[in-house]
């Protein structure tokens, strides 16, 4: 297939969602498919955006100013590229949607509760995207899920019934992560988290309020600055925002890994992180506020606290005895073989070939079979 990825997305290899990105054009391409890359993009992250391997690479990084200009224009060098397929994170409405979808198939990716999210990031995007989400979603074929309960929500019930839908978790491709050794079990615990600055979900506070609760225990924050704990007490070390490769000796040197703590905020309660798998990957155990849609049933090595403003406080003792039973052991990688990113878009492509192939038989009634 000759695949159109539609990205509007400004960091680089330092933020998760880059890397997710590129992992999927790298196995699709690994498979024989032309992948045609059309993103907007910061100027900080052109070269990041370069080595990604796509077939065909077309980037805006909003030069003159107007966004929906460059969206459109974007829109057009995909059209003229004629893809099969169209794929997309799903974001704001952007101008020339509607012409793609008239010339191959668009499949959008849902990967959160978008209009909570964006209620909680910014109030004129939030409207906007309040008044435009129905139109972009109407130009869709198909619709790819993080979690079941996306899926499930009645934001999405409209186009869930109309167009044929996926669930399919997060990917990590364990092979480029190394398996951490055993930590030190003679010094006091180690707890790591992993995320951007900007996002309230992440429910920062409450990990902070943990160091307050456990001074002992040591607590680095990989994505924010110094500065931006300044209210968090001397055993939480803010790291700022890193590349894996220099984050990787923190990750191997903890005990434990805290995932996101505060998604009620977007009226979720089932989340796949990118960060739980990179944590995983690695061999850390995880505290988090969500279940895992990969781990329905949960996990040995996965602490679900109260998914509500001060949960895990709430849990604190079943904090205190889950890092306690995991202080110098790691996860198997046995446990999260299915978490393998070669898998998981191995599904994601199946899931094309249906859609474009029920376009095709749309487009051309007489090739179908009788049934």
């Amino acid at each position: 297939m000759r695949i159109a990825y539609l990205i509007a997305w400004r960091d680089g290899a330092d933020s998760g969602p880059f890397r997710k990105m590129k992992g999927q054009i790298t196995q699709w391409c690994a498979r024989g498919h032309e992948v045609g890359l059309f993103v907007a993009a910061g100027r900080d992250a052109v070269d990041d955006w370069r080595r990604v391997g796509a077939t065909h690479l077309t980037i805006s990084t909003h030069s003159t100013g107007n966004k929906a200009r460059e969206r459109r224009q974007l829109a057009e060098a995909a059209i003229a590229w004629q893809p099969d397929l169209a794929y997309q994170r799903q974001g704001l409405y952007y101008p020339g949607q509607g012409r793609v979808a008239r010339v191959c198939p668009i499949i959008t990716e849902v990967n959160n509760n978008d209009r909570e999210e964006w209620a909680l990031l910014s109030r004129p995007k939030s409207f906007y995207n309040r008044m435009t989400r129905g139109l972009a979603l109407s130009y869709g074929s198909g619709l790819v899920f993080v979690t079941s309960e996306l899926q499930s929500l009645p934001a999405y019930r409209r186009w869930v019934d109309r167009a044929p839908s996926l669930v399919l978790g997060n990917g990590i491709d364990l092979r480029s992560v190394a398996e951490a050794g055993p930590a030190q079990t003679s010094r006091a615990p180690h707890l790591v988290f992993v995320g951007h600055h900007t996002a309230p979900w992440h429910g920062i506070e409450d990990l902070v309020a943990l160091a307050r609760a456990r001074p002992a225990w040591h607590f680095d924050v990989i994505g924010r600055q110094p500065a931006q704990l300044a209210d968090a007490p001397p055993n939480v070390v803010g790291h700022g925002q890193l590349l894996p490769e220099k984050y990787a000796g923190i990750l191997a040197a903890a005990d434990v890994a805290i995932g996101s703590l505060a998604l009620h905020r977007q009226g979720i309660n089932e989340a796949s992180t990118l960060k739980v798998r990179e944590y995983l990957a690695t061999g850390l155990p995880v505290v988090m506020g969500t279940r895992d849609t990969d781990f329905p049933h949960g996990a040995p090595f996965l602490l679900e606290v109260p998914n509500r403003s001060g949960g895990v406080l709430e849990a604190l003792h079943e904090v205190d005895q889950f890092v306690e039973r995991w202080r110098g052991r790691r996860v198997p990688r046995a446990a999260i073989s299915h978490l393998d990113l070669p898998d998981k878009e191995d599904v994601r492509l199946s899931f094309f070939e249906g859609v474009v192939h029920r376009a095709a038989a749309r487009s051309h009634p007489e090739r179908r079979q009788d049934r």
